[in-house]
């Protein structure tokens, strides 16, 4: 017997009661989504859709079918070619749903099935590559990351030991690789075979090559620098680049440079994703380089 969980689309994106249309809008096109929970006090109280035009509707909650995991798979598609828009999918014990399925699931895995075979779909884990100058902060970068990343599988692959030395703050349930090889490509390619069931695989490197990080698992690559160091940004280290993070340690000596810096590479590089990431634990930039991250893993194929 097949269970939702086999079928199901993990970790949907949940609104609250008070999120309205425009913001429902922007992430469903962000997330390339077309269902997005409501939920209040671990209970289901709508469901967004979005209409052909492209504009989200929000639907009683009785629209939907809630269902566990474990439960039989023939069910939740019979509720939905019964003309239930979506089913929502709950731990045992209650909590958050933790997937969801819609007739545009049941379409894929029907073509899947009919050309391959196989009923079961699998996301390919994202590569993340950090590349920056040491001291720019990647390590630390990474751990703050990946301590917000909870509903992720994290890994962590390291070739020069930085992140072994600090183990004792990686949370628990992520698995770190070490690599004696000195080079991300050559270590991820000997990791290759501890990656299974990994959502996010994250590595570090001071200066690859341009595009180097889409050569493994249709990676990302992000540059990492510290702000007295942006003279180290040229345009073949931005070309490849799929978002850029400049670190702050300390308030910039120089906010009006720093400020003319930014519009210079907003210029160079239109539409590239800037981050601004201070110190402090609540800084907003971490926030928002997160949120961009969960978009990216929500998008991958």
């Amino acid at each position: 017997m097949a269970h939702v969980a086999d079928i199901m689309t993990r970790r949907p994106i949940l609104v609250g009661p008070d999120d309205g249309p425009d913001e429902v809008r922007r992430l469903m096109e962000a997330a390339r989504v077309h269902h997005m929970p409501v939920v209040c006090r671990r209970r289901l109280t709508g469901l967004w859709t979005r209409t052909d035009a492209g504009a989200p509707l929000l639907l009683d909650a009785e629209r939907a079918f809630e269902t566990t995991p474990e439960a039989d798979a023939s069910r939740a598609v019979a509720a939905l070619l019964d003309g239930r828009e979506a089913v929502v999918v709950w731990p045992e014990g209650g909590g958050r749903p933790v997937g969801l399925v819609t007739r545009g699931d049941v379409l894929r895995l029907v073509r899947l099935a009919l050309e391959t075979g196989i009923a079961e779909r699998r996301q390919h884990p994202l590569a993340l590559l950090l590349a920056g100058p040491r001291g720019a902060g990647k390590t630390a970068l990474v751990l703050r990351a990946i301590d917000r990343l909870r509903a992720w599988d994290v890994v962590v692959v390291q070739a020069d030991n930085e992140l072994c030395r600090v183990r004792g703050e990686v949370r628990p349930g992520v698995r770190v690789i070490e690599v004696p090889e000195a080079h991300w490509a050559r270590g991820l390619e000997h990791a290759l075979p501890a990656l299974d069931g990994a959502d996010l695989i994250v590595l570090e490197e001071s200066d690859p090559p341009a595009g180097s990080a889409q050569q493994f698992l249709g990676g990302l690559q992000v540059v990492v620098v510290a702000e007295p160091d942006l003279q180290w940004l040229t345009a073949d280290r931005l070309r490849a680049a799929d978002a850029l993070v400049i670190t702050q340690l300390d308030p910039p000596k120089e906010p009006g440079r720093l400020e003319a810096s930014l519009v210079g590479l907003r210029r160079s590089r239109a539409g590239l994703p800037i981050f601004r990431i201070g110190p402090a634990a609540a800084d907003p930039g971490i926030a928002d380089w997160v949120a961009w991250l969960e978009v990216s893993l929500r998008a991958r194929p």
